[in-house]
C-alpha cells in the first residue's frame, strides 16, 4: 500500500509540469483561434487548400484569403502546429516593424533559407544583426553607389546588345533570364570586386541553383511532412536541396577566394593604405566584400563563416530582388504605350542625341522614371512578405498576438489596401496632390472649403495681405482651448496689442544675454546623452538612442529660464508632465482634425479623445499657472530694487524675461488680465520649446546622414575655438557661417511647422483662380520648400553657399 502511494505521488509530481504545459498550450491555442482564419485540421493545419495545386496557382489561395479577411486586417494560419498571424493593414504592421522586442526572425526561415544564408542579415537577429549591420552600413552610402554608375551602365549596355537581335522580329522572349545575368554581373563587380561575365558566358550554375532552391523551399513550406528535417532529408527534394546548396556555397567560396587573391596582389604593388585601392581598375571604390574582409583582419570574432553568410546574403538579395523589380517594371511599361512614350521623351530631353552612358547626375533628373519605378514596386513588390517571431505579446485590431506565434507582414497585401489606393490593381502614375495641382488645390473639410497653396508666390499674397489676417477656423478645434487668445490664435486688435507688448522680448540684445544659459543647458544635455550611451570601445558606441527626448527637455529648461525667469531643471528630474501633456494634445488634435464627426464639439466632448483633451489641458494650464505664480513671487522678493529693468533674474544681471514684460503690463493696464498673461505664456512655452526641439532633432538627423557635413562643422568649431573650452557667445555664434547654412537648409527640408491657415475676409486671386471670402487657405510651408522651380532637387540636402542663400 505504501509503495503504491509513493508511486502515485511520484506520478503526480511528474505529471504536474506536463499538465502545466498542456494548459499553457491550450490557452495559447485559444488565444490564437480568436483571430479569424480558415478552417484548420490536425497536422495539416490550414494548408489543405494548397495541396495538389500547381506552383503558378499557389498564390491565388493567398489572394482569396486576403480578400476574405481584408476588413479584419489580419487572419491566422496553422502550419504544422505553429500559428502564423498574417497582418494586412499598415497600422498593424507598424506595430511589429517599430517594436524593439519583436525583432526575431520567424522559425519558418530555418527550413531552407537558414541552411543557405546561415546568420546573414536576412536571418540573424539581436546582437549579431546589430554588429553585422554596423559593419556593413558604409556599403550602403550614396557616394558608393555613385561611384558604380558606370558599371551599371556598362552591364546594361551588354544586356541591350544581347536583346537587339530580337528587336523588330515580333518574337516573344523571356526577359527574366537576361535581367538575371545582368544583375549577377553588376552585384559581383560592384559589391564583390570581381568580374563574373555571366552575360558573355551564358548559362550560370549559380542562377540555376538559386531557382532550384527557391522551388525546393516553396515545396517544403507547403508540405507539412517536409517540415520535419529527417523526413525531408530522405526525399528527392532533400537531395535536390543538398545539391543546390553545394553549388551556391561553392560559388560564394570561389568569389571570396578570388577577391582575397586580388587583395594580395594589390597589397604587393602598393605601399599605401587599402583605402586608395583601384577596385577593378577604377579609382576609389570600396567593394562590399573588401569591407567584410577588412573587418576579419581587425576583429578575430568575425570568422570565415561570417564572411560567407554575408556574401551569400548579399549575392542573393542583391541580384534576385533587382531582377524581379526590373522584370515586372518592363512588363508594366510594355502594357502601357503612353508610359513608354513619356519615358522616351524624358530620356530625349536629358540626353538628346548624345550616346553617353547615364551618370548619377542624369539619373537624378529622371523624375518620371522614378515615379514609374516606385509604382511598379507598389504593384509588384519584390518581396511579398516577411515574418517575425513574437517575443512579447501585443494587440492589434482588438486581437491578442501571443508570445510564440509567428507574424507575417503582408507587403503585397498592404500595397493593395483600398483606403490608400482606391484602385489598387491600376498602374497609377499621378504625382502627389501638391505636385499634380500646380501649387494650388482645394479640399472640403466638414462642409468648409480649404484652399491649399504651395507655391511661394501664392503664399506671399496671403502673408503680405493686411486684410486676410484672421486665423483659420480649424485653429478653434483644440488650439483655441489650449492657447485661447495667444499670438498664434488671436487676430485683429488683440493680436496687435499683445504683439506690441511683447516686441521687446524678441530683441537681439535680449538673446545675447541668454547665450550662457543656452550653453549651460546644452552642456547638461550632452552629459545626459554621454551617460546613457553604451560605449563598446573608445571610438564606437553600440546603441541607438532617441535624441528627441533629450532635446525636448533641454528646450523646456531653456525657455523656462530665459523667457519665464524660473529654473525648471527638466533635464535633471527626468519625466515631465507638461511635455507628456503637450504630446497628448498633439495626438488628440490630429485625431480630431481627421475625424469629421469630432469637428462637432458635443460629439467630441463625449468621446474618449474629449476626455483625454480635458485631462491634458488641465495639466498644461496647471503648469503655466505655476510658472506665472513662481515668477510673481520672485518679483516680490526683488521689489526693493528701484529700477525693475535691472532685476537680477536667476542671479544674472540685466535680463528682462518675457514673462516680466507681461506682468509689468498687467500692473500698468488693468484690462490686461491674468487670463491674457496665461494665454501668452501657454503660447510662448509651446511654440518656444516644441519648434526648437523639432528643428534641432531634424538638423541632427540630417547631419548624421552626411559625414562630410559633420567633418566640416567640426573643422569650423576647431577654427573658432581651438582647444578652448569656453562656451559660445553671440560673437562666436556669428562666426559659424557653415553651421548657419546647414541649419537653414535643414529647416527648408524639414520645417518645424508644416503649414499655417488663414480665413479669407477679402476675395483675392491666384493663378487665375478666385479665392472667395469665407474660405480657409492653408499655406503649405513644406510644399513650398519642395517647389521644384525654386529648388531643382528639393529632397537633396545642399550646403553650397549659393543654394543656401537662395533658399533663405
Amino acid at each position: 500500500m505504501e509503495i503504491s502511494s509513493i508511486l502515485y505521488g511520484i506520478a503526480i509530481i511528474l505529471l504536474i509540469p506536463v499538465l502545466k504545459k498542456i494548459i499553457k498550450w491550450r490557452q495559447f491555442v485559444n488565444t490564437v483561434n480568436k483571430i479569424p482564419g480558415p478552417k484548420s485540421y490536425p497536422l495539416i493545419g490550414t494548408m489543405w487548400e494548397f495541396q495538389g495545386l500547381k506552383r503558378e496557382n499557389l498564390f491565388d489561395v493567398q489572394i482569396e484569403r486576403m480578400k476574405k479577411y481584408r476588413k479584419d486586417g489580419l487572419y491566422r494560419d496553422w502550419i504544422v502546429g505553429k500559428p502564423e498571424i498574417r497582418l494586412l493593414k499598415a497600422e498593424f504592421i507598424e506595430k511589429v516593424l517599430t517594436s524593439n522586442t519583436n525583432i526575431k526572425k520567424s522559425e519558418f526561415y530555418e527550413l531552407e533559407i537558414k541552411k543557405w544564408l546561415g546568420n546573414g542579415l536576412i536571418i540573424s537577429s539581436g546582437e549579431k544583426w546589430h554588429t553585422h549591420r554596423k559593419i556593413l552600413t558604409p556599403t550602403f552610402h550614396f557616394s558608393i553607389l555613385e561611384g558604380f554608375c558606370d558599371v551599371f551602365a556598362e552591364k546594361c549596355q551588354i544586356m541591350i546588345e544581347k536583346l537587339m537581335p530580337f528587336a523588330g522580329t515580333g518574337k516573344t522572349i523571356d526577359i527574366f533570364g537576361y535581367l538575371n545575368h545582368c544583375a549577377l554581373d553588376i552585384i559581383c563587380e560592384t559589391a564583390m570586386g570581381i568580374q563574373m561575365n555571366a552575360q558573355e558566358t551564358g548559362e550560370s550554375d549559380y542562377i540555376k541553383a538559386v531557382a532550384e532552391i527557391s522551388t525546393v523551399g516553396a515545396r517544403r513550406f507547403l508540405n507539412p511532412l517536409y517540415h520535419y528535417n529527417w523526413i525531408f532529408s530522405l526525399t528527392s527534394y532533400g537531395a535536390r536541396s543538398r545539391k543546390a546548396l553545394h553549388t551556391l556555397h561553392s560559388f560564394t567560396d570561389k568569389v571570396i577566394q578570388e577577391r582575397k587573391e586580388m587583395r594580395k596582389k594589390i597589397s604587393l604593388n602598393k605601399n599605401d593604405s587599402t583605402e586608395g585601392w583601384e577596385d577593378i581598375g577604377k579609382k576609389r571604390r570600396k567593394a562590399f566584400l573588401d569591407l567584410v574582409l577588412d573587418e576579419t583582419e581587425k576583429r578575430p570574432f568575425f570568422t570565415d563563416k561570417d564572411i560567407r553568410e554575408e556574401v551569400d546574403t548579399f549575392m542573393f538579395a542583391g541580384h534576385d530582388t533587382t531582377t524581379v523589380s526590373a522584370a515586372f517594371a518592363l512588363y508594366l511599361i510594355g502594357l502601357h504605350p503612353d508610359v513608354q512614350e513619356k519615358l522616351y521623351e524624358e530620356q530625349m530631353s536629358i540626353f538628346d542625341d548624345s550616346r553617353e552612358l547615364p551618370t548619377h547626375k542624369t539619373l537624378s533628373e529622371m523624375k518620371y522614371m522614378d515615379r514609374v519605378m516606385k509604382e511598379c514596386i507598389r504593384v509588384y513588390p519584390t518581396v511579398l512578405s516577411v515574418s517575425r517571431n513574437v517575443i512579447e505579446e501585443f494587440e492589434v485590431g482588438g486581437y491578442k498576438i501571443p508570445k510564440g506565434a509567428n507574424v507575417s507582414i503582408g507587403i503585397y497585401h498592404v500595397t493593395r489596401d483600398e483606403r490608400y489606393f482606391p484602385d489598387p490593381e491600376r498602374f497609377e502614375l499621378q504625382k502627389k496632390r501638391f505636385e499634380t495641382y500646380k501649387g494650388i488645390y482645394r479640399d472640403w473639410v466638414v462642409g468648409t472649403p480649404e484652399i491649399r497653396l504651395q507655391r511661394p508666390e501664392y503664399v506671399e499674397k496671403v502673408i503680405t495681405s493686411t486684410t486676410n489676417i484672421s486665423k483659420g477656423q480649424f485653429y478653434n478645434l483644440e488650439f483655441k482651448k489650449w492657447l485661447d487668445n495667444g499670438l498664434i490664435t488671436s487676430t485683429g486688435e488683440t493680436w496687435h496689442t499683445h504683439r506690441k507688448i511683447l516686441t521687446p522680448a524678441f530683441h537681439f540684445s535680449i538673446l545675447e544675454g541668454f547665450c550662457e544659459i543656452f550653453s549651460e543647458k546644452c552642456q547638461i544635455m550632452i552629459k545626459k546623452i554621454e551617460d546613457n550611451t553604451v560605449w563598446r570601445d573608445e571610438e564606437q558606441y553600440s546603441d541607438v538612442i532617441d535624441v528627441y527626448q533629450y532635446v525636448n527637455h533641454c528646450a523646456l529648461d531653456i525657455i523656462c529660464e530665459t523667457a519665464m525667469g524660473i529654473q525648471m531643471k527638466a533635464q535633471e528630474t527626468g519625466e515631465n508632465e507638461y511635455l507628456k501633456a503637450v504630446a497628448e494634445m498633439s495626438v488628440v488634435a490630429s485625431k480630431r482634425f481627421l475625424n469629421p464627426l469630432y469637428h462637432y464639439n458635443w460629439i467630441f466632448s463625449l468621446s474618449s479623445y474629449g476626455a483625454r483633451s480635458r485631462k491634458a489641458l488641465a495639466s498644461i494650464h496647471s503648469f503655466t499657472d505655476k510658472v506665472i505664480k513662481e515668477r510673481q513671487e520672485l518679483r516680490k522678493s526683488n521689489i526693493s530694487h528701484e529700477n525693475k529693468e535691472n532685476i537680477d533674474d536667476v542671479g544674472r544681471k540685466r535680463r528682462k524675461a518675457f514673462l516680466d514684460l507681461l506682468l509689468d503690463e498687467s500692473e500698468k493696464n488693468p484690462s490686461f488680465t491674468h487670463k491674457d498673461i496665461r494665454d501668452e505664456v501657454n503660447t510662448f512655452m509651446f511654440a518656444g520649446h516644441d519648434t526648437t526641439t523639432v528643428a534641432a532633432t531634424f538638423a541632427l538627423y540630417l547631419i548624421g546622414l552626411h559625414p562630410d557635413v559633420q567633418e566640416r562643422l567640426y573643422e569650423e568649431q576647431k577654427d573658432i575655438f581651438g582647444d578652448s573650452q569656453d562656451f559660445p557667445t553671440l560673437t562666436t555664434l556669428r562666426e559659424m557661417k557653415y553651421m548657419d547654412r546647414v541649419i537653414k537648409e535643414s529647416l527648408r527640408i524639414f520645417p518645424p511647422i508644416l503649414s499655417v491657415s488663414r480665413t479669407v475676409t477679402e476675395e483675392f486671386e491666384v493663378n487665375e483662380y478666385k479665392i472667395p471670402k469665407g474660405t480657409n487657405v492653408s499655406l503649405n510651408i513644406y510644399g513650398c520648400s519642395r517647389d521644384t522651380e525654386s529648388f531643382p532637387e528639393p529632397g537633396k540636402f545642399k550646403r553650397k553657399k549659393k543654394q543656401i542663400d537662395l533658399n533663405c
